[in-house]
């Protein structure tokens, strides 16, 4: 005769708690996914808040600015400044995902894409397969979209390439400076993470394959032609797009600066307008006026301001006409 015996309250609970995910700093881990995170400045911040709201563990990060430090040390959170220090933590240890966010300095190599258990995602700031590479929003402004996007993507060998787990539309205003359209991408940039790893946790995630016959590329050594001289031969429109993408505020611009050739010598340009007026030889000044130059162009007039010498130092429509030799109805 069989007896089948049946444990104790006792017995099951204790087998309970032998079952258990052990805990980690006083919390217990049930399935968290866990990660690392590489980049500067404010959006792995705010994807490092998302990262915490939604549970996961962040196991390093690595910020060569330090811009990340103050936020690792609040969470006691190991950061390295220094990217050897990184990689080993990254070839040392068992995690989920690697995150790429903002991250333009350094390109991942092979042995550390094969150490994420799911996968390595960066963010690129482009609908991708266009616009590949750096500086996709001044391209796009450049080249007159009205149309933009940011991605969430598959690291692999070959650059902006892999797979997209996510990526989010925006438009381009009329009026969009490359400064502006930044910030617009930043902050579709932060929803979309947290829709991607809500997705990510849940296995939700729907992958797109990039159809490369559709990619365009632009690298570091890619910039406006001649070195971002105004030519006026062309549309207000274009010389209007030119100047707005490369307008970036109080961040860093490392492509180039808008360039007007005077006859005392070159002076940058900071923002422009495009204006209707009858037809002029393309160059020639219409007029001079507090605000800045208004120059004929192939269709129409562009109205030039915010002028600075090259260095930086700002310069007053005065010092153009005393200076830099500008004069109403000459053609530049």
């Amino acid at each position: 005769m069989k007896i089948d015996i049946v444990p104790s309250n006792l017995e099951v609970i204790l087998q309970n708690v032998d079952d258990a995910p052990q805990a980690q700093n006083g919390k217990q881990s049930i399935n968290r996914p866990s990660c690392f995170v590489v980049g500067n400045g404010v959006i792995p911040l705010s994807c490092l808040d998302v990262l915490v709201k939604q549970g996961w563990q962040v196991l390093g990060i690595h910020s060569t600015d330090r811009s990340l430090q103050g936020w690792a040390d609040e969470y006691e959170i190991s950061h390295t400044e220094l990217r050897s220090d990184f990689c080993e933590q990254l070839l040392n240890r068992e995690y989920d995902y690697l995150f790429s966010i903002n991250n333009v300095q350094w390109i991942i190599p092979p042995d550390i894409l094969a150490r994420a258990r799911q996968s390595t995602i960066n963010y690129h700031d482009s609908p991708l397969p266009k616009y590949a590479g750096l500086y996709a929003t001044s391209w796009a402004l450049l080249n007159g979209e009205s149309e933009h996007a940011v991605t969430w993507h598959e690291v692999t060998p070959e650059i902006d390439a892999g797979r997209i787990f996510n990526q989010k539309a925006l438009a381009i205003l009329a009026d969009d400076t490359v400064f502006a359209l930044n910030t617009r991408c930043f902050d579709t940039a932060v929803k979309s993470f947290e829709e991607m790893i809500v997705d990510l946790g849940s296995d939700r995630v729907k992958f797109q394959t990039q159809d490369l016959s559709q990619r365009s590329y632009f690298g570091p050594s890619d910039r406006p032609a001649a070195s971002s001289l105004l030519s006026f031969d062309v549309s207000s429109q274009s010389i209007y797009n030119l100047v707005r993408a490369l307008e970036f505020g109080p961040t860093r611009n490392q492509i180039g600066v808008p360039k007007l050739w005077l006859p005392g010598g070159l002076v940058a340009v900071a923002a422009a307008r495009t204006l209707a007026a009858n037809s002029c030889l393309p160059g020639q000044v219409l007029k001079i006026t507090t605000e800045g130059l208004l120059i004929a162009t192939s269709d129409g007039a562009i109205e030039l301001s915010g002028f600075s010498t090259l260095e930086g130092q700002e310069i007053t429509v005065d010092r153009l006409i005393a200076d830099y030799g500008v004069q109403r109805g000459e053609v530049l």
